[in-house]
């Protein structure tokens, strides 16, 4: 009679909606690298921070963060100044490649130093030779305070990109939609996502200006949009949720990829249930 009264109630109601998603089915990303998350071991965007997410949980791939320093050249870090994270000081687009390549990331829960922070080529050598058959998504900072316009830095960046053995399982995330465009006119090869919040006006831009999908903060999403996105052969990645009561207050039904800061409990709710 209990089970009789479920169903009734579950028909009555429009079904009895679970809002999580079948088991393998969301890609998982370690974002910048390891998880900008404050139980993790390493600092985002270092090669241990990295290596954790892909070889000792064996995530589908990583986010990481790649910026212009001034001299064009392209450093793996997520701040503006290397002092929030490293022991050198200097704000990266003022500074030259090799005045970043040479710092040290502060050890998590210490005062030491021992993660070197890399050069884009560096990363690209990694991806060719140790994690081939992974999943790479390149956050572009768009902090483009260097003395090049955008379509030359968009020329600048296509040719770095050239080293990769195959695009295949690698994006492009940037906020600026310009940037992108410019980036597609170089090559037609690259899957060029927005970062932006999902609503009619991102949505917009990313049909304008062509690109391949759309990657938003968990909180910042209409249903009605990513069903448009979708149905258009759009691609939807997440990120910025730490804890599995996070991620039960949302849907997945078009969600390819999420970005995880703490690859236990994602493993947990995404890939184990």
């Amino acid at each position: 009679m209990r089970v009789s009264f479920i169903v009734f109630l579950c028909l009555v109601l429009g079904g009895c909606a679970d809002t999580n998603p079948t088991p393998n089915t969301v890609l998982l990303y370690g974002h910048g690298g390891g998880g900008f998350d404050n139980s993790a071991l390493y600092a985002p965007n270092s090669v241990p921070a990295m290596r954790e997410s892909l070889e000792k949980y064996q995530l589908d791939g990583i986010e990481v963060d790649v910026q212009f320093t001034k001299d064009t050249g392209l450093v793996v870090f997520h701040d503006g100044y290397l002092e929030s994270a490293t022991q050198c000081k200097g704000k990266i687009n003022a500074i030259h490649l090799s005045e970043a390549a040479g710092c040290y990331f502060r050890d998590q829960f210490h005062s030491t130093y021992s993660a070197q922070v890399i050069t884009f080529d560096s990363l690209v050598t990694l991806m060719n030779t140790v994690w081939m058959d992974k999943y790479l998504s390149i956050n572009l900072q768009s902090n483009f305070d260097v003395p090049y316009k955008k379509d030359s830095l968009a020329h600048y960046f296509h040719d770095k990109m050239k080293a990769f053995k195959s695009l295949d399982k690698i994006t492009i995330e940037c906020n600026d939609a310009n940037f992108l465009y410019f980036l597609e006119r170089e090559s037609k090869a690259y899957k060029s996502y927005l970062v932006a919040n999902i609503d009619s006006k991102s949505a917009n831009e990313v049909f304008r200006f062509k690109l391949d999908g759309i990657v938003s903060f968990f909180e910042n999403r209409n249903e009605s949009v990513e069903k448009n996105l979708t149905d258009s052969g759009k691609v939807i990645f997440l990120y910025g949720a730490k804890f599995p009561s996070d991620y039960a207050k949302y849907k997945y039904n078009y969600i390819t990829a999420v970005q995880v800061d703490n690859p236990i409990l994602a493993l947990k709710y995404f890939k184990k249930r």
